[in-house]
Order: structure tokens, then sequence, then C-alpha cells
């Protein structure tokens, strides 16, 4: 409460004394009003009635005669009830309650002395409408067992006859029950960070829709547009290291540093201790047993066969090889690891990767803005900016820290990098080409493919842009295509490719035989891919589910929640997590894609060539190829980060022709309004998904289970 006011009263003279925009002002004091009407006679309903309730508090030991336990209760004594659980669950029952009751609070503690173990917890009852047995009355709660008492409402017909709590433990811990309260008044409690939230949001919108600055074009204001990067990249950065953190923390312990590692995965130890040791395959050997299966890649015959493999290595020829990309390992682990003696942490790698893909990310952007951009207000393009950063895909990487997400954030890495000098070279744009810039975008692009075989699709559309980067060069300087600037144009474009190209291969030939073959095959995975075979149903899932599935709206935090479907496929398809939603609904401004035809159609001559050429490559084409090539893998929400900027960046480019050659003025202010709620909207919904796939657990789980409570609909 005493956090409340004092928020509320500096958000209060902020608006009085701070802002000298009248419109603002006047938004923010209604805005203000507006949330604590709601806050208290909205939000907190439930305790507001409780004030009024005439019905006496008492409280039922567990150890009291009219209580009985169901389920995995352990031993009860003392004044108290322990359940231990491993996904089974104690029910307590009062019987003989005979009263009415509106409100009930499980006083329940951890066991374990980690004190670790949060609770689910689900209430039944049978009242004077349903006498004879109890029915469930609400749905199942998480609590946090350091957390506060929770105060259920409880709304039931006439007098309850008896009332049962479901309680489940999770991780195999243990928790104590030592009683239940009845009809505890509702306390009143007022949200910090609904106030926060409400209030940043209004003035967050008003600043990128209403003002002045940010009704501005690029042209006419640049330099603060850069500004406004630079901040954008320390905030960014600051949220990588924080949800790395945050999702690392799986303890009251603290966090672990992982700065002395002497173990690791396939990429971070293996492939640099087979390096080290002067060959290919990997160090340790496949064992007689998997050798001698008849089909050692069929996982159902290891399993009858109670043989162990080495999941999601490569088998051939009798040893094991590693199907991630080589670059992290050449350009990192390796170094890394021949200076110091021991391995680099897959954590701190997956951190590394991730915050120089999202600086090159902004970077990205601003090299765009400034060369296809200027007539595009700063409110619009920052909006545009934050929905590609939100719904990137990268921080699912953060989130876990495998070898998966090594290869996944390399690659993330490079192709925001490699995208960000191709622009920079101005090879599809004004100015003098840029040589340098070009060649380092070839050799990013190509590292791309040396982390992550499926970025190779980026290499080719990157062979268009040096095409007409080409022809304009020879344009500029009136020089032929065997020319001295033509060939070291070519050079600086195509030795990168040729250097990693052909190391790729090299590699590739020396473990397989055959230049083109990453060994995927001969996976030892989720299924035999030797003899999988292509249903187009498979596609449909993961084009559905990453471009289309429609986000599922609730009243419980976080309010948005995944709608992964299989789409009624009845063949075997793999399904790492069930994290979906459209790339259309997680960054409105892709939908964008859908106006590419007036938006061609507006372009002059020589613009239809590139718009054609450059934007449905990268933004279409290459995604769509992506999405269909992973059928084979199955679903995994993570690989988003391959095709989603592109996407999302691909739909803005499209809006912001239409805003510039087509718009009237009524229609460009409505578009000035779309992007920060597009924005807003891609925050909500990513956010959203994120907090789903986080693994809480320790202080973090607590937090978060706080957090939850705190906005949830209804105290």
């Amino acid at each position: 409460m005493a956090a409340y006011v004092v928020v509320f009263v500096a958000f209060l003279l902020i608006s009085l004394f701070v802002f000298k925009d009248k419109k603002l002002k006047k938004l923010s004091f209604i805005v203000l009003g507006a949330v604590l009407f709601v806050e208290i006679f909205g939000m907190n309903f439930n305790a507001l009635r409780s004030l009024f309730q005439k019905e006496e508090a008492f409280s039922v030991s567990v150890t009291d005669e009219s209580v009985s336990f169901h389920g995995n209760s352990a031993e009860v004594g003392g004044g108290r009830a322990v359940t231990k659980t491993d996904g089974g669950e104690t029910v307590v029952s009062v019987n003989n309650v005979n009263r009415r009751i509106v409100s009930v609070t499980p006083v329940i503690r951890p066991y374990d002395e980690n004190k670790t173990a949060a609770v689910n917890v689900t209430l039944f009852a049978a009242d004077d409408s349903y006498r004879e047995s109890c029915r469930q009355i609400s749905a199942e709660k998480t609590l946090s067992p350091t957390g506060e008492e929770k105060v259920f409402p409880v709304e039931l017909t006439g007098n309850c006859s008896k009332f049962r709590i479901a309680v489940k433990s999770q991780k195999n811990t243990a928790v104590e029950i030592t009683e239940l309260k009845f009809n505890e008044k509702i306390p009143l409690k007022l949200s910090v960070w609904r106030l926060i939230a409400v209030v940043f949001v209004t003035w967050g919108l008003y600043a990128l829709v209403m003002s002045p600055v940010m009704q501005k074009k690029y042209s006419d204001e640049n330099k603060k547009f850069r500004k406004y990067t630079k901040a954008i990249i320390a905030v960014s950065v600051i949220l990588c290291i924080a949800l790395s953190l945050a999702a690392r923390i799986d303890t009251y312990g603290g966090y672990p540093l992982e700065f002395s590692k002497t173990s690791g995965n396939q990429m971070t130890k293996e492939l640099v201790d087979a390096f080290e040791s002067g060959h290919l395959y990997l160090t340790d050997a496949p064992s007689d047993d998997l050798l001698s299966l008849d089909n050692p890649y069929d996982w159902s015959q290891r399993n009858k066969a109670g043989v162990s493999a080495k999941w999601d290595h490569l088998l051939y020829e009798g040893k094991y090889y590693s199907y991630y990309g080589i670059a992290p390992v050449l350009l990192l682990f390796l170094p890394f690891h021949a200076i110091t003696g021991v391995y680099f942490s897959s954590v701190l790698a997956v951190l590394l990767f991730s915050i120089i893909g999202v600086v090159f990310l902004v970077l990205l952007f601003r090299e765009y803005a400034g060369r296809f951009c200027k007539n595009i207000t700063l409110g619009m393009l920052i909006s545009a900016l934050l929905t590609v950063l939100f719904s990137s895909g990268i921080w699912y990487s953060l989130c876990y820290a495998k070898f998966y997400e090594i290869a996944q954030s390399a690659g993330f890495m490079f192709t925001c990098g490699g995208f960000y000098f191709l622009i920079r070279s101005n090879v599809a744009g004004g100015g003098k080409i840029r040589k340098p810039s070009l060649a380092w975008s070839s050799a990013l692009l190509a590292l791309a493919v040396l982390s992550r075989p499926t970025l190779a699709l980026y290499c080719v559309t990157a062979l268009v842009f040096i095409w007409f980067g080409l022809k304009k060069n020879m344009s500029d300087n009136g020089e032929k295509l065997l020319s001295k600037g033509s060939i070291k144009y070519l050079c600086c474009a195509l030795i990168p490719y040729a250097v990693f190209g052909g190391l790729q291969c090299a590699y590739n030939f020396a473990r397989f035989g055959s230049p083109l073959d990453f060994g995927i095959q001969y996976s030892l995975t989720i299924n035999d891919f030797t003899r999988s075979q292509f249903y187009a149903d498979f596609f449909n899932i993961s084009f559905h589910n990453f471009v289309l599935a429609f986000p599922i709206i609730k009243t419980e935090f976080p309010f948005v929640f995944s709608n992964f479907s299989r789409l009624g496929a009845n063949g075997y398809y793999f399904i790492a997590n069930e994290n979906a939603v459209g790339i259309f609904w997680r960054a409105l401004t892709s939908l964008g894609i859908f106006g590419i035809v007036p938006a061609y159609k507006k372009l002059e001559r020589d613009e239809r060539r590139k718009f054609a050429f450059l934007i449905l490559p990268v933004s279409v084409i290459a995604p769509l190829i992506i999405i269909f090539s992973i059928w084979e893998s199955g679903y995994g929400v993570r690989y988003c980060a391959d095709f989603s900027w592109q996407t999302v960046l691909g739909g803005t480019t499209v809006l912001f022709i239409i805003y510039d050659r087509i718009c009237g003025h009524q229609t460009k202010r409505l578009l000035q309004v779309l992007f920060p709620v597009a924005a807003l909207l891609s925050l909500t919904v990513n956010f959203a998904l994120i907090y789903d796939y986080c693994d809480f657990s320790g202080y973090l789980r607590d937090t978060a289970l706080s957090f939850a409570d705190s906005l949830a609909l209804l105290s």
C-alpha cells in the first residue's frame, strides 16, 4: 500500500511540475484518476466485498479429527502434515463444516531445506446445492511457498458441508500443511506494477504519436534518431543480460557464473577436444552394442536393446561427429581452451552472441532507415525498430544455453552483422560503394552458414544485392565487367564466400565424402532421418504455428497464451515445445507483406526491380523455405530467430512505401498511430511467450509468481 501511494504521488508530481505539454498533463491526470478508480473498485472488488461480510473467521488444524488425508500424504502430527509428491497430490478434506464459507487461506510452508517447493493448489467444496460430494470450485493455482499467505475468495450456495484442498508440490520436493483458515478478510492490494504499466504505456504512446519531435521526418532529425538507437542498444543489452541471468537462477543460492568450466557439450568441449587431437570425429567412441544394432538410427531399437547413444550426435562409419556449425568453435571455444586450459561456458557464449546480434540488428535498422526511410517519422521508425527487436526470436536462446542455442545465436549474430554491412556497403542504395563493408558482409554471412547451415539461403539472397551493386559500380565508374574496378569489387564480394564456403565444403567432404553433405541424416535423435518421409501436413504444421497461429487471450497473467496446433496430422511429428503464436500477431507490421502488390505498383521502374529482387527473397522466399525445411526436425519456437526479423522488416518496408507513396493525410495519421500500437502489442505478446517458455525456479520463480499475482485482474 505504501509503495503504491509513493509511486502514485511521484507520477502526480511529475504530471504537475515536469510536463510542459498541456495535453500530456491533462491526459496524465485523467489516466491517474482512472487507474486509481479501477484499482480500488474494480481490481479489488473481492476485498471491498469482504469488508462487509458477517461470517466469523475460524481455522482448522490438520491434526483436527474432522480432517482427513488422501493421496501422497507422508506424515501427520506435531500440528502439521508433510506431503512429498512426484507428480501426485495430497488432498486435505475438512468434514462437517456446516457453515457459510466466503474465503479460505491454506497455510503451506516448504519442508525441504532449500525451500524450493512451489505448490499447485486446487479447491473443492460441497454446499447446499451439492451436498453429497465435493466438486471443483477453482482452477489450479501455483503458489510460492515463501510468499505471503493467499486468501482465496469462495462463492458457494448456502452453507458448506465439506471442503477439500488438493496440494501438489513441484519437482519432487516436500511441503508442509499446518492449517486451513476460513473466512479471513481479503486484504486490499493496490498493484504498483499495474500502475507503472498503465502510466508508462500511456506516456510512451503519447510520446511516439503526439510528440512534435516524433512527428518529424527522419531527414529532419536523423541525429536524434541515432541518439535514440544508442539508447535502445543500451536497454537491449541490459535485457539480454537480465534474461540470461534470470534463466540461470535455479536455486536460492544465487547466480552460477561458469567462468571455469571443465566440462561442456559437443560444441564447447567435444569438438574442441577433437580438433586439438588432430581429427574431425569426436573423441568419444560409439559402443559396440550401438554399432551392432540392425539400425542404430532407430530410436525404438536403441530403447528396446537398452543401448545408450550420444543424443543429437552424428553416427557415420563407426564414429561420432557433430552436425552443428564449427564457426563458434574455431573463433571462440578452441582459442579460449588453448589459451586458458578451461572450456568456455555455453551460457556466456549464447549471451555474447545474442548481445552482438542484437547490436548488429539495431545498427542494421539504423542504416536501413538512413537510406530508405527519409520521409518516415521518428515515431514510426522507433516503433518499427522496437517491433523488430521484440519479435526477433533471439530471446528464446537466452532462456536456455545448450549447443542448439549456441548454433542459433551465432547464426543470428552473423546474419544480422552480414546484412548490416551489406546495407552499409551501399550496393542497394545511394552513395559510393564501400568495398570493405561488402567484404565484411560476405565474410559474416558465410560464417553464418558455418554456424547454422540453414542460413545458406541468405548467402544466396545476398548474391542478388551483390549483382545490383556490381551494375551500380560499373555505371558509377563507367567500367566494364572485366575492368580492374569490377574485378576488385567481385573479389571483395566473393572471396570471403570462396574461403569460408570452401572451408565448409572441405569439412563436409573430409567427414562424409561429399562437399554438400552436412550429415543431418546420420543424427541419433528424434527420428531415423535416413528413412523419414515428407508429408505436406508437416510443412502445414510449421507454417501455421510460425506464421498464422492466433494468440489465445485469457484473464489470468500473462493474459496472452500460445495456440499450438498439430492441424489433425496423424503421423509422427516431433514437438520440442508448444510455444506458438504466428509472426503476424507477434509483430502486426509483418502483415504489411500483403500490401506488396500496391506498393510495387507505386514504385518507379528502376525501384521495382530492386524491390522485387531484394525484398521478396529476403523477407518472403527465404523465410518460407526455412519454415518448409523444419518439417523433419519438428517444431521448436527457437527456430523463429532464423527468419522473424527478416519477415517483420519486409512487412515494415511495404507499409513505409504505402505511407510515403499512396496514403493521404488521414491515412498517414492512422499509420503513425498503428506503428506505436503494434510495438506495444509486440512487447505484450512476446513477453507473454517468453514468460511461458522460461522454466522459472528459485528466487525468480517466487518473484514471477508474486508479479503474476500482483497483475491478476482481481486481488
